[in-house]
Formats: C-alpha cells, sequence, structure tokens
C-alpha cells in the first residue's frame, strides 16, 4: 500500500474509527451524534409569539417561574446580582457583554479580550460582566493568575465599565450550566434595574480580534427593529492561527461555504457563543439557557425559530462586523485525525490540562507529523474529504464541488468518497475572507 492509499483509508474511516493518537488519553473524542433533536427537545414547551415583547413583562414571569420551581438556584443568582449591583448600578446601560472566563486557564486571554472591548468604538451605553468560575478541584494557583489580569485590566482603564463576579463549583460543571448563571444573572441585573428593553451580547474570554464598531452593529439590527429577537455574528479563528496552518485556513473557508449555502437553502441560522446579540425579553420568553455540555448557543437560535415559527427574526450584523476569536480546538481537532468543524467532538474538561499547553504532546502525534510530510495539495485532499464526509447525504454532489472551486479546487464527487477526483490547480490557493460569504450566502 503506497502512502497516498494509506492516508486516503484514514481519513475515509468513520469519525469513531480513528485511531488514538498519544496524547488522547488527556482529550477524549465523543461519538458523533446529531444534536438537532435533542436541543428542540429543550425547548419543546416555548409558547408560539408574535409581535415585540415587553421586557418587563417577560422578566416577570420569567423569574417568578424560576422562584417558584427552583427556588435554591433564584436565591444563587440573586446572591450576584446583588453584589454586583451593589457596586456597580447599571445607571441606564441597555447592553451588556456576557463572558464566561475558566479562572484556571484564561489569564493570558481575559486582558486581551476586555482591552479589544475597551477599544471598541460605542456609545456610551454597554457594561461588559465576567462570570469566573473554575472546579474546586483544580488548584488556586491559576486562579489567581486571572484574578491578578482581571484587576490589572480594572487599573488600566478605571473608566472603562467592566464588572466581575465569581465562583468556585463543586464538583465540574458543564458549559450550559455556566453560561445559564451568567446570563440568567445578567437579566436579572436589568430586570431589578427596570431597564427598558436591553440586549445581551455573548462572547468568549479568548477573543483574538473585535471589528472597531463591534458592539454597536451587533445591537443595530434590533434597536432598528422591534421584531428582531437576535443578531448572530461573523465568527473566524485568528490570522495568525491561519498562517501557521494553510490547510486549517481551507478546511475552515470550505466548511464556512457549505454551512452558510445550506443555511441559506434552508433558511436556517446558527447562534455562536462566541458571537451572539439577543434581546433580553426574547431571553426570557425562550426560558433561558440550556444546561447542556455543548451547543447551548445554537440551541438560543433553534428556541428561537420554536416561539417565532421560523428563523426571520433572526439576522446577521454588516459584513464587516467580525470577532476574531482562538483556534485552539480547530487545531488540535486538526491535529488529532477530525476536520475543524468536529471540534466539539473533542471534550476539553476543566480537570484536562489546557488545550493550550498540550503543544508538546501534540507535535509528538506521529499521524499528524506523517501527514504534515506530505505536499500541501495531498494535505488538502484528505481534509477536504474529512470536512465533506461529516456532512448528512442527501445533497447534491455539486454544492460541495462548488465550494471547492471557490477555493481554487477542483473535485469530481462520485457515489461514495472513494471515488473522488481533487486536485488543487491554483498553486497559491483563492481562499476567500469571511467578507465574501456575504450576498448569495447569506
Amino acid at each position: 500500500m503506497t502512502q497516498h492509499e494509506r492516508y486516503a483509508e484514514l481519513w475515509l474511516r468513520p469519525p469513531t474509527s480513528l485511531p488514538i493518537s498519544p496524547w488522547m488519553d488527556e482529550v477524549t473524542i465523543v461519538p458523533h451524534q446529531t444534536s438537532l433533536a435533542r436541543m428542540e427537545q429543550n425547548y419543546q414547551d416555548v409558547e408560539h409569539r408574535e409581535g415585540a415583547l415587553d421586557f418587563h413583562v417577560e422578566a416577570d414571569v420569567y423569574f417568578k417561574d424560576l422562584h417558584d420551581a427552583q427556588p435554591e438556584y433564584y436565591d444563587f443568582i440573586s446572591t450576584f446580582e446583588h453584589e454586583m449591583s451593589n457596586r456597580w448600578p447599571v445607571n441606564g446601560r441597555s447592553t451588556t457583554v456576557a463572558i464566561a472566563a475558566a479562572s484556571h486557564e484564561e489569564h493570558d486571554k481575559l486582558y486581551s479580550t476586555l482591552e479589544q472591548f475597551a477599544r471598541n468604538r460605542v456609545e456610551n451605553d454597554h457594561e461588559v460582566v465576567v462570570f469566573l468560575n473554575r472546579p474546586a478541584a483544580i488548584g488556586d494557583m491559576q486562579g489567581q493568575r486571572t484574578f491578578a489580569a482581571m484587576r490589572r485590566f480594572m487599573d488600566d482603564y478605571p473608566d472603562f465599565p467592566v464588572r466581575v463576579f465569581s465562583h468556585i463549583f463543586d464538583h465540574e460543571e458543564p458549559i450550559g450550566k455556566i453560561k445559564r448563571i451568567l446570563h440568567d444573572t445578567v437579566a436579572l441585573r436589568h430586570h431589578r434595574a427596570n431597564s427598558d428593553d436591553p440586549f445581551m451580547v455573548l462572547c468568549d474570554a479568548d477573543t483574538i480580534d473585535l471589528s472597531s464598531d463591534f458592539v454597536t452593529e451587533m445591537t443595530l439590527p434590533m434597536k432598528k427593529d422591534l421584531l428582531i429577537d437576535s443578531v448572530a455574528g461573523h465568527l473566524d479563528w485568528d490570522r495568525e492561527a491561519f498562517r501557521n496552518h494553510p490547510e486549517l485556513h481551507f478546511a475552515t473557508r470550505l466548511y464556512q461555504l457549505i454551512d452558510h449555502t445550506l443555511h441559506y437553502r434552508d433558511n436556517r441560522k446558527v447562534t455562536p457563543g462566541a458571537a451572539t446579540a439577543i434581546r433580553l425579553s426574547t431571553y426570557c420568553a425562550i426560558k433561558g439557557t440550556v444546561e447542556d455540555s455543548r451547543g447551548e448557543d445554537v440551541a438560543l437560535g433553534i428556541a428561537i425559530s420554536k416561539m417565532r415559527g421560523g428563523w426571520h427574526t433572526i439576522t446577521y450584523p454588516g459584513p464587516d462586523c467580525v470577532l476574531h476569536t482562538s483556534a485552539r480546538r480547530s487545531i488540535a481537532a486538526l491535529q488529532n485525525g477530525l476536520a475543524p468543524n468536529e471540534k466539539w467532538r473533542m471534550d476539553f474538561r476543566a480537570k484536562q490540562p489546557d488545550i493550550r499547553l498540550a503543544g508538546a504532546k501534540i507535535a509528538r502525534n506521529t499521524q499528524f507529523n506523517m501527514l504534515g510530510g506530505l505536499a500541501l495539495s495531498e494535505r488538502l485532499r484528505f481534509l477536504g474529504l474529512r470536512v465533506i464526509v461529516n456532512y448528512p447525504g442527501g445533497h447534491d454532489p455539486a454544492l460541495y464541488e462548488n465550494a471547492l472551486v471557490d477555493l481554487g479546487v477542483a473535485a469530481k464527487l462520485g457515489p461514495s468518497p472513494e471515488h473522488v477526483s481533487f486536485e488543487v490547480f491554483d498553486p497559491h490557493l483563492a481562499i476567500s475572507t469571511i467578507q465574501s460569504l456575504k450576498g448569495e450566502y447569506y
């Protein structure tokens, strides 16, 4: 068997039969499953609604129900709200940027993330709320470094409205629960401050770069139209990762083109947790965030579509409104035999070493080193097929072929991935930027 045939066999295996690499004792690949039905099940009780929503009415109902059904949880978030509001009143600010940060691992990213928002050109009507959290089993030293970064930022930008609350959990909790605590605390804070139609912008603690008017552009569609419930932002990986990993750039652009084409055809939209704005009246009407271990952000969009009977109340900002975030999970997926769009099949748990610190073990991954020794065109072939075979069947092969042509790759897909003609005809690769995905793809 030639090297080409050996790697073709490797990359065309079903996802669950991929070989385990030397460092997979610390990062686990979970079986692939379609979670759309499960997400829809979470919101089966959401009532159909039409017309503009009143935040005061929706928040009254949501928090009364929460108080009656989960009194301990209600008291838990009330404590956070009370501490923050006593120290930092809302004072009429209509927009809260909500960031959950793992205090044991985000010390090197949190400062730069907050700095991006401090430099953003916005009206003086927003604040940033950061929820620092970690499991008790993780030592305090890393957490102290993150708190130190937080204090340093507040000293360096004393006039910037950043608020913080923190908690150490007895056990490791799913990201959905952490996000729910953050989002509910933000909503309760605005409810008790009697805010009028506030917005929440969801972001991550590893933001690399923002467009200069990001917060304004993310909320503008909702300010212009009371029937817009949410704005799904344009999310991209950081430029340095693309420069260092051209195959990652290729695979990312390929699945973006495929995703956006399918979303356009099916009239579906995705609400990424690292770049989504939502009207807080809508958040309360859909009964908040689900406590899942993954996909809690996408579930928000699904809940809105169920409430509204379609996706028409979710829109996009302008094409230049882009947030660049860390590509570390996509790089880890790539280096473990997965396509970047399979990154959420890798189970990054809080008790495992931060993926940013796993570089040495990644470098010893024989599978990736051998693949890296192939010509770029061969790596792109394997990775392109890997992206495509992870999409559900039933789509016209021309969809994938046209997406590949846009990226400088001529491909002819046969009845199965084994029957593929795949050739890079542009040696420089016509890899687009995310701005070129506007128009027919949106």
